[in-house]
């Protein structure tokens, strides 16, 4: 924590009064898709592991098909282990499944199996990365409350939110005292 004194002045009177701040201990980038989040988060992961220092959680991957468009997104833990997040969905295709963001099917059972489970190593000197906090995670029942245990027990971590979520659990995660909200541009994600 670092201390602070907030002085305020009337034309009367002077208070100051003296209270903590948590220092932040989680990066938080946010931003448009493609902007570059993930980039960002694989940078630090790598700089991080290439000291031999542990990581725990994970981050996405996009699978593109031939002509360039997202195809689907695949989770890759911190531990090397991945699965497929999401797939696009074919035009016609069944519509019944349980988990669906737009156009693509979530695979809610490798957020469970995979995601979920790497974030129960967080803590310690380990780097948390938690790529993303976003509607696809938040369908599988509990990532919420695996994501907060996971920030809670971090000293450090980088996390990516989309800029523009609805999602409660988002907004508080966003709010937190002891994270850093960053927002990633074209125009500034080179220097992050």
């Amino acid at each position: 924590m670092s201390a602070h004194t907030l002085v305020t002045t009337d034309d009367a009177h002077t208070l100051e009064t003296d209270f903590e701040v948590p220092a932040p201990r989680i990066i938080m980038l946010t931003g448009r898709p493609g902007v570059g989040k993930t980039t960002i988060v694989r940078a630090a992961l790598d700089a991080w592991t290439a000291n031999g220092r542990a990581a725990a959680g994970f981050h996405t991957r996009e699978e593109l098909r031939d002509d360039g468009r997202r195809a689907g997104f695949e989770i890759v833990a911190a531990d090397g282990r991945t699965a497929s997040l999401a797939r696009r969905e074919a035009r016609g295709g069944k519509k019944s499944h349980v988990g669906r963001v737009g156009q693509f099917k979530v695979n809610t059972d490798a957020v469970r199996d995979v995601a979920m489970d790497a974030l129960k190593s967080a803590g310690g000197d380990r780097l948390l990365v938690l790529d993303e906090i976003g509607r696809m995670e938040l369908l599988c029942e509990g990532f919420d409350a695996a994501a907060r245990d996971a920030l809670d027990a971090s000293r450090v971590g980088v996390a990516t939110v989309p800029s523009r979520a609805t999602e409660p659990f988002v907004a508080a995660v966003k709010a937190r005292a002891d994270v850093l909200l960053l927002e990633v541009t074209r125009e500034n994600r080179d220097a992050l």
